[in-house]
């Protein structure tokens, strides 16, 4: 019957597995069990070999950044190697996977910001802009480690009729209805603050993004068909070279 005829089948397939594995054991059974234990000895080695290069590599070019960078930028320039700190700037909200940087700068002025990438520049160190960590685009992940520059600190807003409240810039008469942010000033922080104005910032990306990070991917959203992007809404833009 049926039954009988599946197990004589599972029979066969079983025995003929046996004897092709006891054949190939008389063949060169020392061989195929030397090559095995060499093969898993030698990926063993490579892949601790591997991990020690990188983590030896990372550690230099740390020590290389801090050392150089430390005494050089302001006191208010933040450092951080904290494994979730650089975990977290290595990916925005995509699905690409995270690749770390080795080091977090949040420097403060523009002249942090000089000095970092002249810095980088003269070594080949990679350097990433890091806002909120909101884009879709993957490009904040550090595929060849270096820096991430944080532009958190750059929370500096002024509105019109604020000129004089700010010294160096008594000098700056900001037009209706033009508004002067950092980088690292998100979208909803800035409808807070101008509120009272009764004006609005109106390009929506969903995600309370920086509008530095808006400015580099040109982000829009669904008050676009009507207002525009950040295409049509930036009018200037301070901004330092890659060679500082």
């Amino acid at each position: 019957d049926g039954d009988t005829m599946e197990m004589f089948g599972t029979a066969i397939v079983t025995n003929m597995r046996k004897n092709i594995c006891r054949s190939l054991a008389r063949y060169d059974g020392d061989l195929l069990q030397v090559g095995i234990r060499r093969s898993r000895k030698w990926l063993s080695t490579m892949t601790t070999s591997g991990a020690t290069v990188t983590s030896a590599t990372t550690t230099a070019r740390q020590d290389l950044i801090f050392s150089s960078l430390q005494g050089t930028l302001s006191p208010d320039s933040e450092f951080s190697w904290n494994p979730y700190d650089l975990e977290r700037h290595g990916r925005g909200e995509s699905y690409h996977p995270t690749k770390k940087p080795d080091v977090i700068i949040s420097p403060k002025y523009v002249e942090d910001v000089s000095k970092i990438l002249r810095f980088a520049n003269q070594h080949l160190i990679p350097v990433v802009p890091f806002g909120a960590g909101t884009s879709v685009e993957g490009h904040v992940c550090a595929l060849e480690g270096g820096i991430s520059l944080d532009m958190k600190q750059f929370q500096n807003i002024m509105l019109p009729g604020e000129e004089n409240n700010n010294e160096e810039d008594d000098q700056v008469m900001m037009p209706d209805p033009i508004a002067r942010v950092g980088a690292g000033v998100t979208r909803k922080t800035l409808n807070k603050a101008l509120r009272h104005t009764g004006l609005q910032f109106v390009v929506d990306p969903g995600a309370d993004a920086t509008l530095g990070g808006m400015t580099a991917t040109g982000a829009s959203g669904t008050t676009a068909v009507r207002y525009g992007t950040m295409r049509e809404n930036l009018l200037e833009v301070e901004c330092v070279l890659a060679d500082g």
